[in-house]
C-alpha cells in the first residue's frame, strides 16, 4: 500500500471515528437538547470563560460562521449569553449562563 492510499484509509478511518463519536455523544445529550458541537463550545466556555465568537473558532480550529450558529442556539436555549465586551466595541462575549452550567455539569 502506498502512503497516500494509507492517508486516504487513515483519513477515513477517522471520519468514521468522528461520525460515531458525534452520534454517541447527541444520542447521549439528547435529553438534554444539546448537541455534540455545542457541547463542544460549552467545553470551551466552561475551560476559558467569556470569549468572543472569532477566539472560539480560531481555537476550535472552525469557520466564525459555524460557532455563530452554536452559539445562537446556546443563546437561544439560555445555555449562554451575550456580554459587553470592554475590549471591542462590535465583538460580543458569549458566556456560560447559570442555566447552561447544570446540563454542562451533568455532561460531565
Amino acid at each position: 500500500m502506498s502512503k497516500s492510499e494509507k492517508m486516504v484509509t487513515l483519513a477515513q478511518a477517522v471520519r468514521s471515528a468522528f461520525n460515531r463519536l458525534r452520534a454517541l455523544g447527541d444520542s447521549l445529550h439528547g435529553d438534554l437538547e444539546v448537541t455534540t458541537a455545542m457541547r463542544a463550545v460549552m467545553e470551551t466556555l466552561s475551560a476559558s470563560g467569556a470569549m468572543t465568537v472569532p477566539q472560539i473558532a480560531k481555537l476550535k480550529g472552525v469557520t466564525r460562521q459555524h460557532i455563530q450558529l452554536l452559539t445562537d442556539a446556546l443563546c437561544e436555549a439560555g445555555l449562554a449569553a451575550v456580554k459587553e465586551n470592554p475590549a471591542h466595541r462590535r465583538s460580543s462575549l458569549i458566556a456560560m449562563t447559570e442555566k447552561g452550567k447544570r446540563p454542562f455539569a451533568e455532561m460531565h
